[in-house]
């Protein structure tokens, strides 16, 4: 088995798990069953329950008194928040965890400033990692997961500001139950992915009063991958995938409760590699590629639709190349990247493997950053958000690499210009000895 072949299976996993997920071109250009009232769990009663959202604040102001400490069993608790007025410096947030997962020694958050060079820490925990890493919309907050060790083994829904304010505890279960955090665009709600006894759930927390509903249920040992919010009140969704290969792409209505997995909307029952959605919702952006039998090779295309269906057009179509990965970088852009794996084939090419940019319409075809054959890189496989992979003025990306130099595994994490250029590396990591990195998204400091 290959190292290239080895890094794509771990980066599947890592998706589905969080514990870690010269071209041919051509040009193109909901409604759920009613359900009863939904039942919440009861949120634990807190003296500091203000929630500080200024929409236009003018100052940085002190977070009010937190709590760390997890909430009853079966309860939650609402954010506190109070603003920070960022910066102007490009910044991406990242975390490092040492030690193993069963053992772990060191869960650390950092951000790295662009143009100073500068690392800074937000915040360090012992004895546990870091998992599940994303920023808030308006870049002020990073939510996250701490996971401790195989002994009493527990998961901890935390949140901090970017400045190491305000460490809190929102939520937290048993084992690894807590799994797959998406954050809405309003940050008024948190999705996330419970697996208790091979049952997984889809539950919700409103973050402005605590209060938890299940609003999916799956049958036992049946899978979802949860991929982002399309609006307030709607998430997408798809099957777990099958030798790489996902059949579905669903919408899920948060606002009814106790659904079932047949209560979903299907958009697509059709095999494909990867998707994304418009920053609207309105319109899917899907690749279809992937690595069926563990080779990664064309053909692969790049196509669109409308969430509701209606015929596909063609963005990008390769007879060589795999597109394994694709987001949406704004209203008229994609990113997208190759990754083909060595088959033995003489007429193998992965010389175009890295990161790709091309337009909507089918133009403007720019390879913007390259890997070697023993590298694969990815983007942010926590979360789709639009603050994930590119900074918040639309002019830097952030990705992460693996591969191998010389046998030995090497984890690292690069920014580089939206308009091409050799890529920086900011960080290294030896994936050997179970040190982990992961790109959390873009800020401003």
């Amino acid at each position: 088995m290959s190292h290239r072949f080895r890094i794509t299976a771990f980066l599947l996993f890592c998706i589905l798990t969080l514990l870690f997920t010269a071209c041919n071109s051509a040009s193109t250009t909901t409604q759920l069953n009613q359900q009863q009232t939904p039942t919440v769990t009861p949120r634990e009663t807190t003296q500091n329950n203000t929630v500080i959202t200024p929409l236009h604040p003018t100052t940085t102001l002190p977070v009010p008194p937190t709590q760390t400490a997890c909430p009853p069993a079966g309860g939650a608790r609402e954010m506190i928040t109070a603003p920070l007025i960022l910066g102007a410096h490009n910044t991406v947030v990242y975390t490092l965890d040492t030690g193993s997962y069963d053992k772990p020694i060191t869960g650390q958050l950092l951000r790295y400033d662009t143009v100073t060079g500068k690392t800074s820490l937000i915040l360090k925990i012992a004895n546990a990692h870091i998992y599940g890493p994303q920023i808030s919309t308006d870049g002020q907050w990073v939510l996250f997961t701490v996971i401790t060790g195989a002994q009493n083994r527990s998961t901890q829904l935390q949140m901090v500001r970017m400045d190491g304010q305000g460490r809190q505890t929102l939520y937290c279960s048993p084992g690894y139950a807590i799994q797959q955090l998406l954050w809405s665009t309003t940050e008024r709600s948190i999705a996330f992915y419970t697996v208790v006894n091979n049952l997984g759930t889809v539950d919700v927390l409103d973050t402005t009063t605590g209060l938890i509903q299940t609003v999916l249920t799956m049958p036992a040992n049946t899978s979802l991958v949860l991929r982002t919010w399309l609006d307030g009140s709607h998430l997408s969704l798809s099957d777990a995938a099958t030798d790489t290969i996902y059949g579905h792409i669903f919408v899920l209505d948060t606002t009814h409760s106790n659904q079932q997995y047949a209560d979903m909307q299907i958009v697509l029952q059709q095999e494909y590699g990867d998707f994304d959605s418009s920053a609207d919702g309105s319109h899917l952006f899907i690749s279809f590629g992937g690595c069926p039998q563990g080779v990664c090779t064309g053909p692969s295309s790049i196509k669109t639709q409308t969430l509701n269906g209606g015929p596909q057009q063609t963005i990008y179509n390769s007879d060589l190349y795999d597109v394994v990965q694709v987001r949406v970088l704004n209203q008229n852009s994609l990113l997208f990247i190759i990754g083909n794996t060595s088959s033995g084939n003489a007429n193998d090419d992965l010389s175009k493997n890295g990161l790709w940019r091309v337009n909507i319409d089918g133009t403007g075809l720019q390879q913007l950053a390259s890997v070697t054959p023993q590298q694969f890189d990815y983007f942010n496989y926590h979360t789709q958000a639009s603050n994930a992979n590119v900074s918040l003025d639309n002019t830097l990306y952030a990705l992460q690499i693996n591969g191998f130099n010389n046998s030995a595994q090497v984890d690292s994490l690069v920014v580089g210009s939206l308009n091409g250029g050799t890529p920086k590396t900011f960080a290294t990591a030896n994936g050997a000895d179970g040190t982990q990195l992961a790109i959390a998204g873009w800020t401003s400091m």
